[in-house]
């Protein structure tokens, strides 16, 4: 195994390897006394860090660690959104087809008949548009 590199060390102090990589760690820690001395440095650090924490807190405070979030709500949490958006996409839906525009039916209407009556004096000399008419409506 080569040297360990920082977030490597990292990992291993805060425990986070899984237990083969953790063997491979240690054993490699067995050989190598630069990465012996790195990992005293780095865990030097971590206990300055912690310390300096527990001093300035009372004294039943203490340094939440860390802990994975359980599968089992995120897969929750997944399927209630899931579950929410299928639910809103539904309603939309079934309002729209609800909501279809009514067809209007056209009311019958009166028939009615235009009548142009021209004026008792009829020039057949001059063009139509020049005459004078009266237009009445009746309702039938």
């Amino acid at each position: 195994m080569k040297c360990l590199n920082e977030t490597l060390i990292q990992q291993y102090i805060d425990n986070e390897l899984p237990r083969w990589k953790m063997f491979r760690v240690e054993n490699h820690l067995l050989h190598c006394k630069e990465c012996e001395r790195r990992v005293a440095e780095h865990q030097a650090k971590v206990d300055l860090v912690r310390a300096a924490f527990n001093e300035s807190f009372p004294r039943g405070f203490a340094v939440p660690t860390w802990q994975p979030a359980d599968r089992r709500k995120i897969i929750h949490r997944r399927w209630t959104i899931a579950g929410a958006a299928a639910a809103t996409i539904a309603i939309i839906l079934t309002l729209t087809f609800l909501h279809q525009p009514k067809e209007v039916q056209a009311q019958p209407q009166p028939s009615m008949v235009i009548r142009y009556e021209i004026a008792d004096e009829y020039d057949a000399n001059q063009p139509i548009d020049q005459q004078e008419y009266a237009v009445r409506v009746y309702r039938e």
